[in-house]
């Protein structure tokens, strides 16, 4: 019987939805990996896992089939290089000290480390000694008769400068000559420790020792991050495949490849994301934007839409009245202070604020201000399988993102027909090509009209709610997507990384 494929998915963040007592927050993104995993799991042909963060569960558990395996000791993204002290002490490497010309200077004479050149020598008086101090006396007198003494003044100037100069670079050069050999020494020994190396960067076996312990034949990384990078390098090294699985836009942005150099918003570096994409077996894309993004990579994406159980969990309540927005406290990304400005400009209408804390003291602030705005209901930490309630009980979702890649609460919205208002994200033209709601081109006031529109015109609420009804169902069943993400596994299963 032919064996299981092995997939491992690698996502620190998942574990509380496999685990709701884990009160930890997650995103639409790890929703979307908690789905995929699960279906995938009920198929004989496959055998999951998944990398989370460590949260002190067990360090092997099966949950609604899923082999769970904690990132021991990683609460957060991916494992940073080992310091370089802990490297010396754990690698036998040299001792390096830079000389100063102090007496353990190794490259000192013999007779200089025996002889302390600060105490004064005897002066012996012998017949040579004092020929050769009368001469020199002579010398001088001659040398005063001949310059006159403003010349010898810059004379004695410049000859005294070039003899300090000269006694400086010959010190800055032996003291250079030992850091150049002393970083050579530390580097070759970092080297040879080293796993592997990413752009010239050495990569070191306890970051990819949690990839070696699940030893899957594919490594799935939702998002392009150093997390992805490290996957990568692991598959390049093990002869594994690695599939990059996109998240948001920001994933395939053209710095990432004209600006190797630099760094992303969350301070991951452009050189480890780029990478990744070049290193993947397959990149698997959500939306026909991210595809147009990744083909300046020079890659072939493989566009298969975010998976979605359709099946009601809430009745959906006849002529809702409440506009819901969800997401959480980065104010560069999420921007829920725009909702805040929305709530004041419109208090003829009640407003549900989702609110995740990213930042404790960020959602403190919120939560505050949330208080002294009368249409405002303020909600924490709701439960995953509480939050369809909140769509229920809806008429019409708002996005005030400024990028996104698929954002799970759009499908959401589309299985209990709430149109979308967006500020700035409508991936596949969901909003405007396809009527599922509106796009409004980082418009403040356009939103606020939009939102006014649906608010008051029925016909048009009713005609894009089926639109949204209609689109999810076409595009997002889950059943028909699994497959699909089924089928790029199996073919890939026997490729190795690029």
């Amino acid at each position: 019987m032919k064996r299981p494929i092995k997939v491992c998915f690698i996502s620190p963040y998942n574990y509380p939805l496999f685990n709701p007592s884990i009160n930890t927050k997650f995103g639409g993104f790890e929703v979307q990996i908690y789905n995929i995993t699960r279906e995938l799991a009920k198929s004989s042909e496959f055998a999951v896992s998944l990398i989370v963060a460590d949260h002190g569960q067990p360090e092997r558990e099966i949950r609604e089939g899923v082999e769970i395996i904690p990132w021991t000791g990683q609460r957060y993204f991916g494992i940073p290089a080992p310091n370089t002290l802990d490297v010396e002490s754990n690698s036998s490497l040299p001792n390096i000290n830079f000389p100063e010309g102090g007496s353990n200077d190794p490259d000192r004479s013999e007779v200089d480390q025996h002889v302390d050149l600060a105490q004064p020598v005897s002066t012996v008086n012998t017949p040579r000694a004092q020929v050769w101090k009368n001469l020199r006396r002579k010398i001088q007198s001659i040398y005063k008769c001949l310059i006159p003494w403003k010349l010898r003044i810059v004379l004695h100037g410049f000859f005294g400068g070039f003899e300090q100069a000269a006694q400086y670079i010959i010190k800055v050069m032996h003291e250079s000559t030992n850091i150049f050999i002393g970083a050579v020494r530390y580097n070759r020994n970092l080297a040879r420790i080293a796993f592997a190396e990413i752009n010239d960067q050495p990569v070191y076996f306890e970051q990819v020792e949690i990839f070696e312990k699940v030893d899957a034949d594919i490594y799935v990384v939702p998002g392009n991050s150093q997390n992805s990078a490290l996957a990568a390098c692991y598959c390049k090294q093990r002869r594994r495949a690695f599939v990059m699985l996109a998240g948001s836009d920001m994933d395939f942005l053209p710095e990432i490849k004209d600006n190797p150099l630099g760094y992303d918003i969350y301070m991951a570096p452009h050189a480890w994301k780029l990478y990744a994409i070049q290193k993947a077996a397959v990149v698997i894309v959500q939306n026909e934007d991210q595809a147009s993004m990744a083909s300046y990579f020079g890659v072939s994406p493989v566009l298969i839409r975010n998976p979605f159980n359709l099946e009601l969990q809430y009745s959906k309540v006849e002529n809702p009245q409440n506009i819901l927005w969800v997401g959480n406290t980065n104010e560069q990304v999420k921007r829920p202070q725009l909702l805040l400005e929305l709530a004041q400009q419109l208090p003829e209408y009640q407003f549900t604020m989702i609110l995740t804390p990213n930042v404790q003291e960020i959602y403190e602030r919120y939560r505050l201000e949330s208080q002294k705005i009368q249409n405002l209901n303020f909600m924490s930490r709701v439960p995953f399988d509480k939050i369809e309630q909140f769509f229920a009980n809806a008429k019409i979702l708002v996005n005030t993102s400024s990028f996104e890649g698929f954002p799970n609460t759009f499908l959401q919205a589309g299985k209990y027909g709430l149109p979308v208002v967006s500020l700035n994200v409508d991936p596949s033209g969901m909003l405007n090509r396809n009527h599922c709601g509106f796009y409004c081109e980082n418009d403040l006031e356009l939103l606020r009209r939009r939102i006014q529109q649906l608010m008051e015109d029925w016909k048009v609420y009713q005609q894009i709610s089926q639109n949204i009804l209609d689109y999810v169902r076409k595009y997002h069943d889950q059943d028909i997507v699994i497959l699909q993400y089924a089928q790029v596994l199996k073919d890939v299963a026997p490729l190795k990384t690029r």
